[in-house]
Formats: structure tokens, sequence, C-alpha cells
């Protein structure tokens, strides 16, 4: 008989600490439940950097100019949003374009220096004398030579074209936000030379 109740208690205890090691996995398994689920990286898609840009619409660099279009977004985002809200979305639109516009006009003004360095110190490559450069190679430093003018070329009209685009918008978006009240002391629009904005 005594045998039987070592057997029982036993019995009992093993019963009694396989529920509670249920009880503490179904408790460990009801906190995973409720814990937060990791987050995942973020993937970077071109949608995914449109959003990123803010929520005006790009500024047309090319083809027909979308100013309008602009001050509506930024009109109908005002109605939505606290002023701050909106100051902080004109912003960051406008810095973008103005970055661009700096970013154009340094590369003109590089480009400039280098023809005017060029202009001003010429390369000693002649034909024939003690230093000579034979004729086929001569041929092709003034071919490339050539080749590289009328690409620079190519890239300061370009950068004339963006600049002029982006001071164009941002005169015409600056005029339709001033309609319905909204004026920024920073938002200036930069002068071609680069020499000061209005």
């Amino acid at each position: 008989m005594r045998i039987l109740n070592c057997v029982v208690v036993v019995l009992a205890a093993c019963l009694l600490a396989a529920a509670q090691g249920d009880s503490d996995s179904l408790a460990d398994a009801a906190r995973s439940a409720h814990a937060p689920a990791a987050k995942s990286k973020k993937v970077i898609t071109d949608e995914s950097l449109n959003f990123d840009r803010g929520p005006l619409p790009d500024m047309n660099i090319d083809g027909v100019d979308n100013s309008d279009d602009i001050v509506k977004a930024i009109s109908k985002y005002k109605q939505d949003h606290t002023p701050e809200e909106t100051e902080q979305a004109v912003r960051g639109w406008y810095d973008r374009y103005d970055m661009m516009f700096q970013k154009a006009l340094d590369e003109n003004n590089a480009i400039h220096s280098r023809s005017q360095d060029r202009l001003n110190h010429p390369p000693t490559l002649v034909y024939g004398g003690e230093e000579e450069v034979p004729y086929r190679r001569l041929d092709e430093i003034r071919r490339d030579q050539q080749l590289s003018d009328l690409q620079n070329q190519r890239k300061v009209q370009r950068n004339g074209l963006l600049e002029a685009r982006i001071q164009q918008t941002f005169q015409k978006v600056r005029t339709g936000i001033g309609a319905f009240g909204l004026h920024y002391d920073w938002m200036k629009i930069r002068f071609g030379n680069g020499n000061g904005s209005w």
C-alpha cells in the first residue's frame, strides 16, 4: 500500500510538473503572439523613391511647364495640413531644385574655367622639332579636344536650359502660392550667373 501511495504521489508530481510546463509554454506562446513583429528592411524601388520625394509633383524639366499643377498641389496640401507642414513640404520641394540649379551652375563654371585655362596656356604639341609628336597622334589629340569642346558646349547649353526652367517655375510657383497667403522669405530665385538672387 505504501508503494502504491508513493507511485500516486510521484505520478501526481509528474502531472503537475507537466501541466506547469505546458502553462509556461502557453504563456510564452501568448506573449510572443502579442509581441511586435520584427520590422522588415525597407526595399527601395522607383515607387518608394518617388514617394520619398515628398507630396508635391516633380517639376517638368523637359517638355511642358507644369507650374500650375504644382501650385494646385500646394493649395490642396495646405487645406489638410498645418502651416508648418505646408512650409516644410514646399521647402523640401524648393531645396531639391535649388540644389539642382547650383549643381548646373557649378558644372558650367568649371567648364568655362577649363576652357579659359586651355586658351591661356595652350598645350605645346608640335609636329617636328625636338619634342616631336607623331602626326597621327597629334591629329588624334586635336580630334579628341574638338569632341570634348563639343560635349562641353552641349552640357553648358543643357545646364542653361535647366537653370532657366527652374527660375521660371520658381517665379510662377512663388507668385501662385502668394495669391493664397503663402509668403516665404527663404524662397529666393538665383540669378543665372550665380551672383545673388531675387
